[in-house]
């Protein structure tokens, strides 16, 4: 089996969720942009995926920074979630 997995492309981002579950998009709870600012509300941590357009300025998580990988030729944006639950990663552009 293999699984494809699509995102809209919102204000230059499409979040594809944690690339290590089975479903990654299942993992997204929530996106919520106010301003230059996304939310994004995952049930639990682990390594989120995302594309962007251009990368984000900063990465918090429960309101800790985090460190952010960007490839600026594909677009992927990577970081790494705390496990534990229901995680908050709030990027600002």
């Amino acid at each position: 089996w293999e699984i494809v997995s699509f995102a809209p492309v919102e204000h230059g981002l499409a979040v594809l969720g944690l690339a290590d579950k089975y479903n990654s998009t299942g993992a997204v709870v929530s996106q919520q942009w106010t301003g230059g600012t996304c939310e994004i509300t995952l049930r639990d941590g682990g390594e989120f995926l995302a594309w962007v357009r251009h990368p984000p300025l900063s990465a918090t998580c429960e309101g800790l920074s985090i460190p952010l990988t960007c490839d600026g030729v594909t677009g992927r944006l990577r970081c790494h979630l705390p496990p534990g639950g229901v995680r908050r990663l709030r990027l600002t552009w």
